[in-house]
């Protein structure tokens, strides 16, 4: 695949939140594969924390543009990390440093995950993988939340001028 607009679906608290997990990721099934060809997922047991990666087409950008596509990855109500949104040294942290401490990746090249779209067959995939995995509730689950690049998107920043004219 060419060129991708990235958006990571970031799922804290795997284990003990996959059912309603499951129905925030099926918000995404309207999505065309035109628009979402490419789903990857990522999973950290210490943190059971799980990265659901939409890679949105170049066609998406160039018909529906960046904010449409924070949009629909928002219908989620998941926390997003979007690396072209970052700036350099954060983006080569979270793809150098963090992205490679999951120790589980399902993607498309792989044997086991030949096909991962749509994104619910993505999150279905990684749930019975994540139950093969010795007892990962028995780890212990830190909140290291604050150090993921999270994306705040146009509609959930804080104004800085008053747009009333006042």
């Amino acid at each position: 695949m060419t060129a991708s607009y990235d958006v990571y679906l970031v799922l804290q608290g795997f284990c003990a939140s996959a059912d309603r997990y499951r129905i925030m990721v099926a918000a995404l099934s309207p999505i065309g594969r035109e628009y979402l060809p490419d789903v990857q997922v990522y999973y950290q047991a210490s943190l059971d924390t799980a990265l659901l990666a939409l890679h949105f087409s170049p066609h998406a950008v160039t018909h529906l543009g960046e904010d449409s596509l924070h949009l629909l990855a928002h219908r989620t109500r998941l926390p997003m990390i979007v690396p072209a949104c970052l700036d350099t040294p954060q983006r080569r942290r979270f793809f150098l440093e963090q992205l490679p401490s999951f120790e589980v990746h399902l993607a498309p090249e792989a044997d086991d995950a030949p096909d991962l779209s749509p994104p619910e067959h993505a999150f279905e995939l990684l749930a019975r993988r994540v139950h093969m995995l010795a007892d990962p509730h028995a780890l212990a689950h830190l909140d290291h939340s604050e150090d993921l690049p999270l994306f705040h998107p146009w509609w959930q920043r804080a104004t800085t001028s008053d747009l009333s004219g006042n």
